[in-house]
C-alpha cells in the first residue's frame, strides 16, 4: 500500500486545475495562447451555416493551434479542414445554446471565480492562468467559465431527451469523500533500511498513539517516524479523494479501518503487509444532511454529461444536428477537399477548378497537386497536365511536382513519358535517400518493376556507403580518444615521479 499511498499523494496534492474542458470533441480550443501574427492566417469566407457566416477571426482561432500542434505532421489542406468542422460545430452550439435561452448558473460561475482567486493569488499566478487561458483578463476568464457552464447544461438537458439515467449510489459514490493522513512504522525491507520485527513495530506504533494522545502534534510525529518518506515530510498527508477511489487504490485494512472514524480522530495501530498504520482522517463528507441535498443534482447533471460522452450519444446528437443545419462551404479550396476524401472526383475537379482562379490558392501548392489529383481520378489528363505547366516555379516542391506528372502521364497511357519524368527526378535527387524513397514508392505503385529494381539497388549502395563512412569516422574517433587518454595518463605518471623525486 506504501507504494499506492507515495503515487496517490503526489496526484492528490497537486495544485488544483481550475480551467475546465468542455465539448471534447466540438469545442474550439480552450486555453488556447494569444494570437499571435502569422503568415498562415486563413483569409475566408469558409462557411455559412443555417444563414450565418463563420467569422475568419473564429476559424483563424482554431486554425493556428492546429497548425502549431501539427503542422509537422499534417497537410495544411487537412488542418484547414479539421478547422472547418470545428468552426461548424461551434456555430451550430452557440445557435442552439441562443435557440434554447440556456444560461450559466450564477452560483457555480461564481464558485469558479472564488477558485481562481484562492488557487492564484498573486498577481504572477494569475497572469500565468490568463496567459494558459488563452484571455486578457480576469472578466474574459470569467466569460470563458460562463460559456462552458451553458454548454454543460445543455448536454445534461440532451442527455435526458435521449433517456440517460445515473444512479443514486453512482451520485453518492461521486460525493462521498475523505481526507486521510498517516503514520507507517515499516516491518518491510524495500522501505527501510532498519525494518523493525512485527511485535517491535506495534509496540512503537502503540508508543507514537499514546503520545498523540497526550495533545502530541500528529504532523510533527509523522515527519519524525514514518516510513512513508513522500507523506512524511507532509506531515503525514496522503490527501483528499473520493471514499470509492480508495477503496479500490488502499489497503483494504487501512480503509476499512479509516471509515470508522470521524473528521478529527485517530485510529490505533493498523496493520498491514508494510508494517503498522496510525491513520487520522483529517476530513469526511458524506451523503448526508442539507448539502447532499443541495449538491447530488449538480452532480446528477455532471454525471449525465459524463455518460453523453462516453456512451456515444453525443457523437449521435452531433450528427442528427449536422444532418438538420443548412451548412454551406463557401470556400471551393475546401469543398474540393470534402469531395476528395469522399472520392466524388468530378465534384472535386469542378471545385478546385474554382479554387485554382481564386487568389488564396493560386500559389498553394498543395492546392494545385490536389486539383490534379482530381483531375488525373476523373479522366481529364490535359487539365491535370495544364494545372502543373501552370504551377509558379517558385512554389514548385521536388519531388512532389514530378511525382504527380508522372502518375498523370501513366494514367493517360503514356509510360515511356512518365518513366521519362521519374528518371529526371532520380537525377535531381541526387543522394537525397528521402526523395528517392518517395520516388521508389511512386515506381512501385506504377508498377514499373525494372525501374524500382534499379533504384532500390541505388538507394541500397548510398546507404551502404553512408554506413562504412560513419564506421570509418567512429573508428577515427575512437583511435583519438585512445591517443588522449595514453597522453594523459603519461603525464600523469611524469608528474607522479617528479612528486617522488
Amino acid at each position: 500500500m506504501i507504494v499506492k499511498i507515495r503515487r496517490l499523494s503526489q496526484t492528490l496534492l497537486a495544485p488544483i486545475v481550475v480551467l475546465i474542458i468542455a465539448g471534447l470533441v466540438v469545442t474550439i480550443f480552450i486555453g488556447l495562447p494569444r494570437q499571435a501574427e502569422s503568415s498562415f492566417h486563413y483569409k475566408g469566407p469558409s462557411v455559412k451555416i443555417n444563414g450565418v457566416k463563420v467569422k475568419d477571426d473564429d476559424y483563424n482561432r482554431i486554425y493556428l493551434e492546429l497548425l502549431r500542434r501539427f503542422g509537422h505532421l499534417r497537410t495544411q489542406e487537412d488542418l484547414r479542414n479539421e478547422a472547418l468542422d470545428m468552426v461548424i460545430n461551434e456555430e451550430l452550439l452557440k445557435q442552439i445554446l441562443k435557440k434554447r435561452k440556456i444560461e450559466a448558473d450564477r452560483g457555480e460561475l461564481e464558485a469558479l471565480m472564488a477558485l481562481v482567486r484562492e488557487y492564484y493569488p498573486t498577481e504572477e499566478e494569475l497572469e500565468m492562468l490568463l496567459l494558459q487561458a488563452g484571455v486578457e483578463d480576469l472578466k474574459a476568464l470569467e466569460n470563458l467559465f460562463r460559456e462552458d457552464l451553458r454548454r454543460q447544461a445543455l448536454f445534461a438537458q440532451v442527455a435526458e431527451e435521449k433517456g440517460l439515467e445515473v444512479t443514486e449510489d453512482e451520485i453518492r459514490e461521486t460525493y462521498e469523500s475523505i481526507e486521510l493522513s498517516h503514520i507507517l512504522i515499516a516491518t518491510d525491507p524495500e522501505l527501510t533500511e532498519e525494518p523493525r520485527s512485527p511485535r517491535e513495530a506495534l509496540q512503537k506504533a502503540e508508543e507514537i498513539y499514546e503520545q498523540i494522545m497526550a495533545g502530541e502534534d500528529f504532523a510533527k510525529l509523522a515527519a519524525e517516524y514514518s516510513a512513508d518518506a513522500t507523506t512524511a515530510e507532509r506531515g503525514g498527508r496522503i490527501g483528499e479523494s473520493t471514499i470509492a477511489f480508495f477503496q479500490q487504490a488502499l489497503d483494504p485494512n487501512f480503509i476499512e479501518a479509516a471509515l470508522q472514524l470521524t473528521a478529527g480522530e485517530v485510529s490505533r495501530p493498523v496493520k498491514t503487509r508494510y508494517g503498522y498504520h496510525i491513520i487520522k482522517v483529517d476530513s469526511l463528507k458524506l451523503a448526508e444532511g442539507e448539502e447532499w441535498e443541495k449538491e447530488k443534482e449538480k452532480i446528477r447533471k455532471k454525471l449525465l454529461v459524463e455518460e453523453f460522452y462516453s456512451s456515444g450519444e453525443f457523437n449521435n446528437w452531433l450528427v442528427e444536428v449536422r444532418e438538420e443545419a443548412d451548412i454551406n462551404i463557401l470556400d471551393p479550396a475546401l469543398r474540393g477537399y470534402r469531395f476528395k476524401q469522399e472520392e466524388k472526383w468530378e465534384e472535386a475537379a469542378l471545385a478546385y477548378g474554382k479554387a485554382l482562379k481564386d487568389k488564396r490558392y493560386r500559389r498553394d501548392l498543395e492546392t494545385r497537386l490536389s486539383a490534379v489529383e482530381a483531375y488525373r481520378q476523373a479522366g481529364d489528363y490535359e487539365t491535370a497536365l495544364d494545372v502543373l505547366a501552370k504551377t509558379p516555379e517558385k512554389v514548385r516542391r521536388e519531388p512532389d511536382w514530378a511525382l504527380a506528372k508522372a502518375r498523370v502521364l501513366h494514367a493517360r497511357g503514356t509510360v515511356d513519358e512518365a518513366k521519362t519524368v521519374l528518371a529526371a527526378a532520380v537525377e535531381k535527387a541526387g543522394e537525397n535517400t528521402s526523395d528517392l524513397h518517395q520516388i521508389l514508392s511512386v515506381m512501385r505503385e506504377l508498377e514499373l518493376t525494372e525501374e524500382a529494381d534499379a533504384l532500390k539497388a541505388e538507394i541500397d549502395r548510398i546507404e551502404e556507403k553512408r554506413e562504412a563512412e560513419r564506421q570509418e569516422l567512429e573508428r577515427l574517433f575512437q583511435e583519438e580518444q585512445k591517443k588522449l587518454e595514453e597522453a594523459a595518463g603519461a603525464k600523469e605518471e611524469s608528474g607522479e615521479l617528479q612528486t617522488a623525486e
